[in-house]
This record gives structure tokens, sequence and C-alpha cells, in this order.
């Protein structure tokens, strides 16, 4: 079996799938699928961490990100009204400018170096991860990917 790997945020792999240019996906955001076009099956639990100096920046991911979409619920929760923002789709830079002192952010706890201070935010910022598979894939073979992927991901 061949393999081809695409990276996107929540949104985008969800409408490539949609689109059958892909046949199976993981995603972070808690996203409304079509039951006709698409299987959703939960992989494993993501705890969000708050890290980085106070300094009036926050560093977000891109829209359409389940990061993204949390930092919003983040805000809005916690009153923030961020003085800057600088939007940025890749974790590695984000870790560096936090390490730089740059700013701040939320982001999956499992990620970030073992040495970066972080403060858990409360339970509900605890997401899933989820696969989406094309109905169309057999069902066979979605199951053993969906257990590969379960496997591979140390989240839980």
């Amino acid at each position: 079996m061949d393999w081809h790997v695409t990276v996107g945020n929540s949104n985008y792999i969800a409408k490539q799938l949609e689109q059958k240019n892909l046949d199976i996906g993981m995603v972070e955001k808690p996203l409304l699928i079509d039951p006709e076009k698409m299987y959703r099956k939960k992989i494993a639990d993501d705890q969000l961490v708050r890290i980085g100096k106070h300094t009036g920046t926050w560093l977000v991911r891109e829209p359409g990100s389940g990061i993204a979409h949390y930092t919003q619920q983040f805000f809005q929760e916690y009153g923030i009204m961020p003085e800057k923002t600088i939007q940025i789709n890749r974790n590695e830079l984000i870790i560096s400018l936090v390490q730089q002192d740059i700013g701040e952010t939320i982001m999956s706890q499992s990620v970030i170096p073992n040495n970066l201070p972080n403060t858990i935010i409360n339970d509900h910022f605890k997401r899933t991860l989820y696969s989406l598979t094309a109905n169309d894939l057999e069902k066979s073979l979605a199951d053993k990917i969906n257990t590969l992927l379960k496997q591979s991901v140390p989240l839980e």
C-alpha cells in the first residue's frame, strides 16, 4: 500500500475528505460532519495548556484549526482581549517564539518541550482527537488504520 500524507488544519482535512481527495484524516476540532460522506471515530483525548510570558501578545493558530477554535473559546471564557496577536500556522514556530519570550498561547501539552513551564487550563479544554474516514473506504481497512492511529497517539 502506498501512502500520501497531507498536513492541514481540521477544516481543510474535512473538506479534502468530502471532495474525495483523502480517504482518512485526523482532526482535533469538534466538526459537524455529514454521516453520508464520512465517519468519525475517537482516537485520543488531549489536554490543552497555557504557555509563555504574559507580554500582551498572543500567538494564535490560523482560522479553521482546532487550536484556533479553542483559543477563541479561551479568550471568551477568561475575558481576555489581547493587545496584539500573531497568527502562525506551525506549532514548532509558536514554541520557538514562546521560548524567546515573544508572547503566550494555548496548545497541546503533548507537543511542548518538557522544560517549558505550562499551566493546565480547566477540564473542558481537554479536547478529543478524531479520525475521519470516507464512508466509501473499505470498513476492514478503515478499522485497521484507526487501530494503528489509536496506538500511535500516546495522549490518553
